[in-house]
């Protein structure tokens, strides 16, 4: 079975994966509601993994991992993200999913293990592409297979795996010891034939077993696209800045405080490869309540202070192992507050400082464009709306290298966008390429997708715009678009097989020696149909 890819080395995608944060998304605080007719409770685990795996000479690299599993009879499947935390790799990011099985010893024999073991084996398989910072990973395929023993504490396990990691065509070859971390909970999907349905607006998304949740879009309240600059100090070739795009994402914790999920990659400014993911925490405070309190005033402009610790690097940005933390302030101004039309909406602006290993130190200035789910609801019912996530092939069958020659390479990705039927959406989608000789190339993209009434046939197009680097693929700072049209066949009501053609081109052109990335793409996709709480 294969699993969703989840970007993470792609700037657009704040569906992300630090899941130490990501855990406490499972532990809402918000009040217990009836279950609504028709959804659809599944079991759900978020897991942390750290591998210490060796490269070739001895060369020690901490590989840490994290994944969102979803259960369908026995079985769980979903995203994973994998990346160098410690040693001297950082920026090495792979892309892929993970499939596990849980087994139990009872007194009948052994079984699957279900909600009421307190011991069980687990297998899994992590298939993923990607790479960074020189490893060698040849074309970028990661196969991890493990065998856990995992022990429950009552709502959180941990763990001790036994497993390999290999680069089949690459160089990386390494089995080892490692620890694993998970927390379980539940999160609630409505089927496609209630899109439309009127549904409470704190019912849907993730939360513990028997808890409570909150609207949003696979438990974020709030979602922006994000573009700026990242300003290195002196260590870098890449000049005085680096211009990144990428998306933010938060999980409210109460009225001021909520956790935030981040990525963000270079568009421009010569360091194309270079990515960061990390997760934290954000504090803010409305403005007007300095005045006046309660649920209007918490909706107006706000200022505030954010810290965030995760994992970077690539685009020859010294960063050492990887590891990053940032710190700094925000503003942020609800369109709503002034156009009560555009409820939901708003901008914000974001400035701080960012350290890292190897003394790697920048300031960042990005600005905002979101949409708040809480603030669009204001209180009011809401309606099951749809969505779409797909999990994507795609060959660039000429994709131009900075030696000058072209070649194809394969990727693995995953899209995500709102679908309620005919009519257009934005888009987010990331890919990370698994051959082809491409390594460590990825690329995030978002835009706008339109397409007919779902049924037996579809017909769409999209356009979007993003970031791609690394793996020697000439991207030329990093800022590419694309389009593409596609037909999709309908296998069930919640699932359909989608096959698009395209093009994607660098934005910047490059010179007669060495032609900048424009190359035909074959998209190859299967997609998944769902509904959420929505406006």
């Amino acid at each position: 079975m294969s699993a969703l890819g989840l970007p993470l080395r792609a700037a657009p995608v704040a569906a992300g994966v630090v899941a130490c944060l990501a855990a406490s998304v499972a532990s809402s605080a918000w009040a217990q509601q009836a279950e609504p007719v028709g959804a659809v409770l599944m079991d759900t685990a978020l897991q942390a993994r750290f591998d210490p795996i060796r490269l070739p000479g001895g060369e020690r690299l901490g590989l840490l991992s994290a994944s969102w599993l979803l259960q369908h009879d026995g079985w769980w499947w979903g995203p994973t993200v994998s990346a160098a935390a410690t040693g001297h790799r950082g920026g090495l990011f792979v892309l892929g999913g993970q499939v596990a099985r849980r087994w139990a010893w009872r007194s009948d024999g052994p079984g699957v293990a279900i909600a009421d073991d307190s011991d069980w084996l687990e297998t899994s398989l992590v298939l993923g592409g990607g790479g960074g910072a020189a490893a060698p990973v040849g074309g970028g395929l990661m196969v991890l297979p493990a065998l856990t023993w995992m022990h429950d504490w009552g709502g959180w396990q941990s763990g001790l795996s036994w497993s390999q990691v290999s680069f089949p065509s690459g160089a990386i070859r390494s089995r080892q010891l490692g620890l694993v971390l998970q927390w379980d909970g539940s999160w609630r999907r409505w089927p496609v034939s209630d899109l439309g349905q009127p549904a409470a607006w704190g019912q849907g998304l993730l939360e513990r077993r028997a808890g409570p949740s909150q609207p949003g879009v696979l438990g974020w309240q709030r979602v922006q696209v994000q573009a700026g600059w990242l300003y290195p100090r002196g260590e870098t070739t890449q000049g005085p800045r680096v211009g990144m795009i990428g998306a933010l994402a938060e999980h409210d914790r109460g009225d001021d405080l909520s956790w935030t999920l981040e990525s963000h990659a270079a568009a421009h400014g010569g360091a194309d490869g270079y990515m960061e993911i990390l997760g934290g925490a954000a504090w803010r405070l409305g403005l007007d309540r300095l005045v006046a309190d309660g649920p209007d005033a918490r909706r107006g402009p706000s200022l505030g202070l954010r810290a965030a610790v995760g994992l970077g690097g690539g685009g020859a940005v010294p960063t050492g192992g990887g590891l990053l933390a940032k710190a700094g302030v925000q503003g942020r101004w609800p369109l709503g507050w002034t156009w009560p039309w555009a409820a939901g909406a708003y901008l914000q602006l974001d400035a701080g400082g960012v350290v890292g290993q190897e003394r790697h130190r920048a300031r960042y200035l990005m600005a905002g464009l979101g949409w708040d789910w809480t603030a669009a609801l204001q209180g009011q019912p809401g309606r099951v709306q749809g969505w779409r996530a797909s999990a994507s092939w795609q060959r660039q069958t000429s994709a131009a290298r900075k030696s000058g020659q072209a070649a194809a390479l394969d990727t693995i990705g995953f899209k995500l966008q709102p679908d309620d039927g005919a009519g257009c959406a934005p888009q987010v989608q990331a890919h990370s390429a698994y051959g082809g000789g491409a390594g460590a190339y990825s690329l995030g993209l978002v835009g706008l997708g339109c397409a007919t009434a779902p049924g037996p046939w579809q017909i769409g197009a999209e356009a979007s715009v993003g970031a791609a680097g690394g793996g020697g693929v000439a991207t030329y700072g990093g800022a590419v678009a694309q389009a593409q049209v596609w037909l999709a066949a309908e296998v069930s009501d919640t699932s359909s097989v989608q096959v698009g053609l395209g093009r994607l081109r660098s934005l910047k052109p490059g010179t007669d020696a060495v032609p900048a990335l424009d190359t035909p793409v074959v998209d190859v996709s299967w997609r998944w149909r769902f509904g959420q709480v929505g406006r």
